[in-house]
C-alpha cells in the first residue's frame, strides 16, 4: 500500500531520530568515529561489509550512521588491529558482552541479544525501539538461522514506522522482509506469524488475512502482547473499539512500563469518546513521566473536543512549544484558530505544514487534514486522509471514528472512502 511518491532509497538499519539527527557525512567524519584511519575504514568497507551509504553513483559522497557503526563493530570480534590505530569507538568495548567475545559461539551471541531486546518490548517508547531494532538486526547478522531474530526485528520495524521513528514505507518494507525470513525459518511457530499478522493490518490491509493469522495465535495460547495488540488495532479498523479498548488495556497493564502501550489505549478511549477516561489515562501517564508522542497526540486532540477554542489556544502553544518535532500541534493549532475566525493565521500554518519533512520523512498528511477541517476546506481534507491511509500512518486505522473527524461525516466522499477502506462490515468475534 505504499505511495511511489512518498518513497526515498532505503537504508538498512535504525535512522537517527530528531533529538540526536547525526550523520557523518565522509571518510575523514568516519575514521574519527571509529578511531582509525580512512584507509583503514575504506578497508573495512570493502572487505569486511562496514555500513558505508552513497546518495547516488559510485562517485557520490559516502555517508554513515554511528548507531549503525558501533552494532557493525561490536558483531566484529575477528577485524584487524589496523597497525597503530587506536582501538575505541565511541563507547569502550566490555569484554564478555555478547557478539565481542570470541569465546562465545555466534549462535549463543544471537540468542542473548534476541533476549535482551525481547525484554525491553515491557518498556517499549519511541525513544528505545530503535536501540531494539539494532539489537535484533546484530542477531540476524550473527545467526542468520534464527527466526525469532527476524520476528522481533519485523517488529520492531513496524512500531518505528507507527511511533514515527522511520519512514513509515521503508519501515514496513523492510519488516515484510524481516517477516518473510522468519516465516521462512519456521513457519510453524507462533513467534513467526505474528509479524507477518502486522503487515497484513499496518501496509497490506488484508483484514481477513490478518483475522486468520490472529486467530491461529490464539489457539496457540501465545503469551506475547504483540498479537493481543494487533488484534487490538484489526477491531479499531473494523469499528470494535469499545473491544479494542479491553485488549489494548491488558497489553498496557501486561507492560506496564511502556509509553507506547498506553498512550494506544489511550488512543482508544479517545476513538470511543471516552473523554473523561482518557483525559484520566493522560494525566497518570504524566504524572508517572510515563509520556510519549502518541499520548501527547491525544491530549491535544481532547483539548479540541472538551474546550472552547480560545481556551484551548493557550495550552495548545505550551504543547508546541514542547514537542515542535510533531506536526500534529502545530495542527491543533491551526484548528482552533480557523473555528475562532483567525483563518489568515490558520491558513498560514496549513502552509507550514505542507511544507513540513520530519526526520522520518514523511508528509503529516493527518495533521493537514486536522487544519483543513478547521478552515472547512472538507473535500481536500477528506484527500489527505486518504493519503494518510495509503502510507499507512497508525491514526489512519481509526478514521472512520475519529471525533475530530466529524464534520466529515456526512461528506459523501468521506462516507464513500470508509465504505472502501475499513472492513466495518465484518465480525471478527
Amino acid at each position: 500500500m505504499s505511495n511511489p511518491e512518498e518513497c526515498r532509497f532505503i537504508v538498512s538499519g535504525p535512522l537517527q531520530p530528531k533529538d540526536n539527527p547525526v550523520r557523518l557525512e565522509t571518510w575523514k567524519a568516519i575514521a574519527d568515529f571509529l578511531g582509525r584511519s580512512c584507509r583503514t575504514a575504506q578497508r573495512w568497507h570493502v572487505e569486511f561489509g562496514l555500513p558505508i551509504y552513497r546518495a547516488g553513483g559510485k562517485r557520490s559522497n559516502v555517508f554513515a550512521f554511528p548507531d549503525e557503526l558501533r552494532a557493525w563493530m561490536i558483531r566484529r570480534p575477528d577485524l584487524p588491529a589496523g597497525g597503530s590505530d587506536v582501538t575505541s569507538i565511541g563507547t569502550p568495548t566490555v569484554h564478555g558482552d555478547p557478539g565481542t567475545d570470541p569465546r562465545v559461539p555466534a549462535s549463543q551471541a544471537a540468542a542473548e541479544l534476541v533476549t535482551k531486546a525481547e525484554m525491553a518490548w515491557r518498556a517499549l517508547s519511541s525513544k528505545n525501539v530503535g536501540t531494539m531494532t539494532s539489537l535484533f538486526r546484530a542477531a540476524t547478522e550473527l545467526d542468520p538461522s534464527n527466526p525469532r531474530a527476524y520476528a522481533g526485528l519485523a517488529h520492531s520495524l513496524i512500531f518505528q514506522g507507527l511511533l514515527g521513528a522511520l519512514h513509515i514505507p521503508d519501515a514496513y518494507h523492510s519488516a515484510g522482509v524481516a517477516a518473510e525470513f522468519a516465516a521462512s525459518l519456521a513457519a510453524s511457530e507462533p513467534q513467526t506469524k505474528s509479524p507477518a499478522a502486522w503487515i497484513k493490518v499496518v501496509h497490506e490491509r488484508d483484514w481477513d488475512g490478518a483475522y486468520s493469522l490472529f486467530r491461529e495465535l490464539a489457539s496457540c495460547d501465545s503469551t506475547s502482547t504483540l498479537p493481543c495488540t494487533g488484534f487490538g488495532l484489526l477491531l479499531i479498523a473494523a469499528g470494535q473499539v469499545e473491544r479494542a479498548g479491553e485488549l489494548l488495556y491488558r497489553a498496557a497493564r501486561r507492560n506496564a512500563l511502556s509509553a507506547a502501550y498506553r498512550g494506544l489505549h489511550c488512543w482508544t478511549d479517545y476513538l470511543a469518546r471516552d473523554f473523561v477516561q482518557a483525559q484520566e489515562h493522560v494525566t497518570q501517564s504524566r504524572l508517572a513521566a510515563q509520556e510519549g508522542d502518541t499520548i501527547r497526540v491525544v491530549e491535544a486532540l481532547l483539548l479540541l473536543q472538551t474546550q472552547a477554542p480560545e481556551d484551548a489556544l493557550p495550552n495548545l502553544h505550551a504543547m508546541f512549544r514542547q514537542n515542535q518535532h510533531h506536526p500534529l500541534f502545530r495542527a491543533a493549532i491551526a484548528h482552533a484558530l480557523a473555528t475562532t475566525g483567525q483563518t489568515e493565521k490558520a491558513s498560514q500554518i496549513l502552509e507550514e505544514l505542507r511544507r513540513h519533512r520530519s526526520h522520518a520523512e514523511r508528509i503529516p498528511y493527518y495533521s493537514i487534514a486536522i487544519a483543513l477541517i478547521g478552515l472547512e476546506r472538507y473535500e481536500e481534507a477528506v484527500m489527505a486522509l486518504e493519503r494518510s491511509y495509503v502510507v499507512g500512518s497508525l491514526f489512519s486505522l481509526g478514521f472512520h471514528a475519529d471525533p475530530i473527524l466529524a464534520p466529515l461525516h456526512s461528506h459523501p466522499d468521506f462516507q464513500t472512502f470508509v465504505r472502501s477502506a475499513y472492513p466495518l462490515d465484518r465480525e471478527f468475534p
